[in-house]
C-alpha cells in the first residue's frame, strides 16, 4: 500500500474518487492513485493496476514528436512541480491498444506539496477531426492560405507554399512575402498585395485572375484567385484566400462551368469537412431539393440553381469556430448569434463568383420563413425565393433525421409531424407537401441517404 495516496481528509477523499473526470495523483514521477473514470477511460477493471507506473507507462513507446513517453512524462512533471502548473497535449494508449489523446493539465497539490494532481481530459475525437480537415487542406489541388491584418500567413496548405516559395514544405508562418521566392513573379506578388489591401479597406470579397509566365521550372499557367475576410470569435480579422489552376479555361473559356462546378463542390466540402457529424449533408440536401424541384416541373436551368445553391448553402460556416460546429450542448446566446450570420457570410462570398443564376440570393435565404421569422432578413414568404424554399425544408429534414452532436437522428414520422405542423407558417405548403410525398414514396431516387431512416419507427 506504500505505493497509494493517503488520503487524510475524508472530504477530500470523496472529491478526488468522486470528481466527474479522470484524475490522476502523481508523485515522484509515478502514479500514486487514480479515480474510477481513469481506469475506465484507459480499459483498466482495477485501478490499482494502474498503481506505482510512470504515466508514460501508458502511452505508445515514443509521442509523435519522436520523444520516449515515460521521459516525456517526467519532463512534463518536472514543469509542472517547477511552475506549480502545467497544461499540454499527450497521447495515451488503453489496455487493449487503442490510441487515445488526452489533454492533460498538472497542478501541485499545494504549493508546498511534491505531489501533482493530472485532470485529464479525452480530446480523441477533435484530434480526429482537426487531423481529417489538415490531411483535406494539404491535398486539396488549390492553393489555400490564411493571413493576418498584417499580412503574415498563419496557415497554407502544400500547394500554396509551393506556389509561393517553390517547395511543398516551405516555411510561411508568420511572413509577409514581398520577394519572389517560387512561381510568381514581383509583379504577381505587388498585384496579390494590392488586392489584399483592397479587401482589408472595404471588407469586399474579391475576385481576380493571375497570370504566371513561363519559368525554367514551371509552364506557363493562369490562376483564379477568390478572396474574403472574416473575424474569429475574438473579433481578430483574417484574410482567405483561394487559388486555382485556370490554365485550361484560359485557353478555351467553354470549360468555364466545369471548373465553377468543382470549385462549388470543393468550397462545399471545405464546410462538411470540418464537421465531421455533418458530412454529406450539402449532398443529402442537394438530392432532396432536387427531386422537389422536378415535382415542381422545374427547368434544368432552375434545378441547376437549385442544385449548386444547396451545395453551398452553409459554406459561410467556415467563418464559424469549430468547437462551436461540434459543440455536444446548447450553445451560448453569442455563439448562436455568430451561427445566424452564416447565411450572410455565404452570400458575401458567392456573390463574387460570376454566376448567371441567383445562385448567392438563394443560399442567403435559406433560413428564411414564410411567418418572417427566419434569418438573416426576417423576409415574408412572398419575399422568399422558391428555391430557398425548397432549400430550406430539405435542410430541415435532413438535420432531423441524421445525428448530430447535441441530439441522436429523429424517427422519421416525428421528422415529417414537424414540418407538417409548421406546414404554411414555417415552411411553404406546396414544397412541404411535395418533399412529405418524395419522403414517403420516392427515396430510391435520393443520392447519398442512408434509406435506413426512412423506415424509423417513433
Amino acid at each position: 500500500m506504500e505505493n497509494r495516496l493517503t488520503f487524510e481528509d475524508t472530504l477530500l477523499k470523496n472529491v478526488f474518487f468522486g470528481f466527474p473526470c479522470a484524475l490522476m495523483a502523481i508523485k515522484d514521477n509515478v502514479i500514486k492513485e487514480v479515480n474510477k473514470i481513469t481506469a475506465k477511460e484507459l480499459e483498466y477493471d482495477d485501478s490499482s493496476e494502474l498503481i506505482g507506473l510512470n504515466p508514460g507507462f501508458f502511452a505508445p513507446l515514443f509521442q509523435l514528436d519522436g520523444k520516449d513517453s515515460e521521459k516525456s512524462a517526467i519532463e512534463h512533471c518536472a514543469i509542472a512541480l517547477e511552475k506549480g502548473n502545467h497544461e499540454f497535449e499527450f497521447l495515451h494508449r488503453t489496455k487493449s491498444g487503442t490510441k487515445l489523446w488526452f489533454k492533460v493539465v498538472l497542478k501541485k497539490f499545494d504549493q508546498n506539496s511534491d505531489v501533482l494532481i493530472a485532470i485529464l481530459t479525452n480530446i480523441t475525437e477533435s484530434k480526429m477531426i482537426e487531423d481529417r480537415y489538415n490531411r483535406f487542406m494539404s491535398c486539396f489541388p488549390g492553393a489555400i492560405y490564411i493571413k493576418n491584418e498584417n499580412l503574415k500567413y498563419v496557415y497554407s496548405n502544400r500547394e500554396a507554399r509551393k506556389i509561393i516559395t517553390g517547395n511543398v514544405n516551405g516555411d510561411l508562418e508568420d511572413k509577409v512575402i514581398t520577394e519572389t521566392q517560387g512561381i510568381l513573379s514581383k509583379k504577381n506578388i505587388e498585384i496579390v498585395a494590392d488586392y489584399d489591401k483592397l479587401l482589408l479597406k472595404n471588407g469586399r470579397n474579391v475576385e481576380f485572375e493571375l497570370h504566371i509566365e513561363e519559368t525554367e521550372n514551371s509552364p506557363k499557367k493562369w490562376l483564379r484567385v477568390y478572396k474574403f475576410l472574416y473575424e474569429s470569435i475574438n473579433n481578430e480579422k483574417y484574410l482567405a484566400g483561394i487559388a486555382v489552376d485556370i490554365s485550361e479555361i484560359a485557353k478555351s473559356r467553354e470549360n468555364t462551368r466545369d471548373v465553377l462546378e468543382s470549385l462549388i463542390t470543393t468550397i462545399g466540402a471545405i464546410t462538411e469537412f470540418r464537421d465531421p457529424y455533418t458530412f454529406g449533408h450539402e449532398n443529402r440536401v442537394a438530392s432532396l431539393a432536387i427531386e422537389i424541384g422536378k415535382e415542381m416541373n422545374f427547368s434544368e436551368k432552375r434545378l441547376e440553381i437549385v442544385r449548386f445553391s444547396s451545395l453551398l448553402h452553409d459554406v459561410g460556416k467556415i467563418q464559424i469556430p469549430l468547437e462551436i460546429l461540434t459543440k455536444p450542448g446548447s450553445l451560448s446566446d453569442s455563439q448562436e448569434s455568430l451561427v445566424k450570420e452564416h447565411p450572410q457570410v455565404g452570400y458575401d462570398i458567392i456573390k463574387q463568383i460570376q454566376f448567371e443564376q441567383p445562385i448567392a440570393e438563394v443560399v442567403k435565404q435559406h433560413h428564411e420563413k414564410c411567418d418572417g421569422s427566419g434569418y438573416p432578413e426576417g423576409l415574408m414568404c412572398d419575399e422568399i425565393k422558391l428555391e430557398a424554399k425548397i432549400i430550406c425544408v430539405a435542410d430541415v429534414f435532413e438535420a432531423m433525421s441524421n445525428h448530430r452532436p447535441y441530439r441522436p437522428g429523429l424517427p422519421l414520422e416525428e421528422c415529417i409531424k414537424e414540418l407538417q405542423d409548421n406546414s404554411g407558417t414555417l415552411y411553404d405548403q406546396n414544397v412541404v407537401d411535395i418533399c412529405v410525398d418524395i419522403i414517403r414514396n420516392g427515396t430510391s431516387k435520393l443520392d447519398g441517404w442512408n434509406t435506413s431512416i426512412f423506415t424509423k419507427k417513433m
